[in-house]
């Protein structure tokens, strides 16, 4: 049964793309197809007012308490980053550099040698694998617009993945 759904769905990574469910009459066996990447347009990429309001907190607490205060609320700060990963990093940036208090704050965590690294981590994850998926220089014009930059100015930061570069052109 396996062996004709395999030939049937070649495409499909098996055996970790079969679910196998039991009940009392039948094992049912079914293909999950990788899903594809949708290039959504640029404003049309999900950031709710609660996603905003979750990145304004966390840029300016991470921005203005000390190290010790982020270290006993690692947690919070944890779920509320698990809360908004569906968040384009574009969309993030956006805004982030669309806030001038924001933008004062990203300049805070960028000059601090402990809470940089940490939050750069995060964030090149995410740039990177948009990257990897296409999914981010297809969004630079729309993204530089927003933000009243030049495209040819941010678009061989995205192509070299550039990460502190881009930080450090948004911040200035």
């Amino acid at each position: 049964m396996f062996d004709a759904l395999i030939q049937e769905y070649g495409d499909c990574k098996a055996p970790s793309a079969i679910v196998e469910t039991t009940s009392a009459r039948y094992l049912e066996a079914k293909f999950i197809r990788p899903q594809k990447h949708k290039k959504l347009p640029y404003h049309q990429l999900k950031c709710t007012d609660k996603d905003r309001d979750t990145i304004h907190i966390i840029i300016s607490n991470t921005a203005e308490r000390n190290i010790l205060w982020l270290a006993a609320n690692r947690s919070d700060f944890y779920r509320m980053g698990e809360e908004i990963t569906h968040v384009h990093p574009l969309k993030f940036l956006e805004i982030i550099f669309s806030s001038p208090y924001l933008k004062q704050c990203m300049s805070k965590i960028f000059n601090d040698f402990i809470k940089h690294p940490l939050f750069m981590r995060d964030l090149a994850a995410n740039l990177r694998a948009k990257h990897e998926t296409g999914e981010l220089l297809c969004h630079a014009a729309p993204f530089a617009k927003e933000l009243d930059l030049q495209v040819e100015e941010i678009i061989p930061l995205l192509e070299d993945q550039d990460w502190n570069g881009l930080m450090r052109h948004l911040i200035q």
